[in-house]
């Protein structure tokens, strides 16, 4: 399962994350899914070296998979693919080199149109013999935006930033049309996309990795 190798054709890119003090760029993509492509990477992030000198030169692209039986139905199709990527902290010591990455992670969350899906990675484990990581269904919403802010535990002096996931069409459990269905507890509705309704996740960096 190994894609550093993989050539990569007819992409559309969602979004971009530069992590400065390694002079990297992360690259989220996509690839349309039809008989001419047999790439098998729908969803991949592409891993460019060398920013701020005179030549960017790719080290590696590895392709997500989907562990699910949503995710595989989602595949077969051909689909819009919205998504974001960003870099956090999450348990790096302040006093540690800023080019070490260990510490660090890269989460990256995508959507369908409909569902979503997430990976959070250890920048550290991110090497030419990386395995391809796991994209796992944690909702509905579309068009997923990522932000984060400064977080440091004021004893152990550790920075875990933390993370807000904002999507628009998402779910609404509370809603006049649930609340009147008397043939299903509210709690037990499968979600499903809701115009108009924008729902926000907010955690640390270090949660986000140990539920992805």
């Amino acid at each position: 399962n190994n894609n550093n190798n993989k050539q990569i054709t007819n992409t559309t890119i969602l979004n971009i994350e530069i992590l400065e003090e390694s002079k990297k760029i992360f690259i989220l993509f996509s690839t349309p899914n039809n008989d001419n492509n047999d790439n098998n990477c729908s969803i991949g992030i592409q891993v460019v070296e060398g920013l701020f000198s005179d030549k960017l030169y790719q080290t590696s692209v590895f392709c997500f998979q989907f562990n699910s039986l949503n995710s595989r139905k989602m595949i077969e199709k051909q689909y819009d693919f919205s998504g974001d990527i960003i870099i956090a902290n999450y348990g790096k010591n302040n006093q540690t080199n800023p080019f070490d990455e260990n510490g660090l992670l890269l989460l990256t969350i995508v959507s369908d149109g409909e569902n979503l899906f997430g990976s959070a990675i250890k920048l550290s484990e991110i090497s030419e013999n990386f395995i391809s990581p796991s994209l796992h269904f944690i909702g509905v919403g579309q068009f997923p935006t990522l932000s984060k802010s400064f977080s440091q535990d004021v004893q152990t002096k550790r920075i875990n930033d933390d993370i807000g996931l904002v999507v628009s069409n998402g779910f609404c459990f509370n809603c006049h049309v649930n609340n009147i269905d008397a043939s299903i507890h509210v709690c037990d509705i499968n979600p499903q996309p809701v115009t108009l309704v924008t729902d926000y996740t907010i955690g640390s960096a270090f949660d986000w990795l140990f539920h992805l």
